[in-house]
């Protein structure tokens, strides 16, 4: 789902988690719209990677795809959920009732050559 993140997540990540980690691909009616990971410790869900195609946003489907995921986590048991939100879904994440609480932010560290 490169296209609904501008950028790939290695493979080698996804080789060593995804017997751990549920990594869900989102379809409508056989074509794929996005991805989310719902990853939940306890009663604490983390809910991350939600990505749409492009060409398939603003139609409705992230908020679907939280209602669904969020439920999710309702029935196993979560009493608390977090995210990490981009500034394009913050809106979406307010609106669902979600706070920000901090501010992350990048910082690429200057590679050693050996």
């Amino acid at each position: 789902m490169k296209k609904a993140f501008g950028y790939g997540i290695n493979p080698e990540t996804l080789a060593k988690t995804w017997k751990h980690i549920p990594y869900y691909l989102i379809f409508d009616d056989r074509e794929p719209v996005g991805t989310i990971i719902l990853y939940q410790t306890g009663q604490v869900a983390g809910v991350h990677s939600l990505g749409i195609l492009p060409q398939r946003r603003k139609q409705g489907y992230a908020t679907e795809i939280m209602k669904h995921i969020l439920n999710m986590a309702l029935d196993k048991g979560a009493t608390l959920a977090t995210l990490q939100a981009s500034e394009m879904a913050k809106n979406l994440y307010t609106k669902m009732g979600f706070s920000l609480d901090f501010i992350m932010t990048n910082h690429c560290l200057p590679t050693i050559e050996k």
